[in-house]
């Protein structure tokens, strides 16, 4: 039984929406295709589905060259296909004040704190893919984590991201375990290039900052 702290798809955050449709100006336009691609195959992939409990997981993000970021909705990790309407559009944020305004038709990921705390800490990270993988329990000791007590959607877990995210920041592509929130991963790349690269290998492991493109 999921507490409050654990709950999956629990929005904690404060946010406001501005607009119902995301922006299709030429930056946006120029990943939206690429990215809804990418989802899907992290979806084939088993980085994104529904788990046993019933609970969606996993969600992908990309920033911008303006900061602006955009990032699947919440609640949509169960869906095998998604579309461009099955993304938000982060406009402005406060980590901080753990407020945010977005763009879309879906409120934004639970996790959208996850992402937006790692793009500030990590100034070339571009795209983010946060998934679950149980079999991925064997690597956790090779990759830094989070503090055990930080639950996902949290401002806590935002700030253990933020630290560690800087720490590593020059490490890239980068793997962080979310200790409190397993089996949970944040992982980083430079580009959605790199994203591809990764995904097409035949066994997924949490990718180390080695020989990924950044195309």
């Amino acid at each position: 039984m999921h507490t409050i702290e654990q709950q999956e798809g629990l929005i904690k955050f404060k946010h406001i929406r501005t607009g119902q449709e995301i922006s299709r100006d030429p930056l946006a336009e120029s990943v939206l295709d690429r990215l809804v691609q990418l989802r899907n195959i992290a979806y084939q992939k088993r980085l994104i589905g529904k788990a046993a409990d019933g609970y969606p997981f996993g969600n992908l993000s990309v920033r911008l060259p303006d900061n602006r970021v955009l990032i699947t909705a919440s609640g949509t990790g169960k869906l095998e296909t998604i579309s461009t309407q099955h993304f938000c559009e982060i406009t402005e944020w406060d980590l901080d004040g753990f407020y945010l305004k977005w763009l879309g038709r879906m409120p934004p990921s639970s996790e959208t704190f996850s992402h937006l705390a790692l793009y500030n800490a990590i100034p070339e990270a571009t795209t983010i893919l946060h998934t679950h993988r149980e079999d991925w329990n064997i690597f956790t000791q090779d990759h830094p984590g989070t503090d055990q007590q930080a639950a996902n959607g949290s401002s806590f877990i935002a700030e253990e991201l933020l630290m560690v995210g800087f720490i590593y920041r020059s490490e890239l592509p980068l793997s962080i375990f979310m200790r409190g929130h397993p089996p949970g991963w944040m992982l980083i790349f430079p580009s959605l290039g790199s994203l591809e690269e990764w995904l097409v290998q035949k066994e997924l492991t949490p990718p180390h900052p080695k020989k990924l493109s950044m195309l």
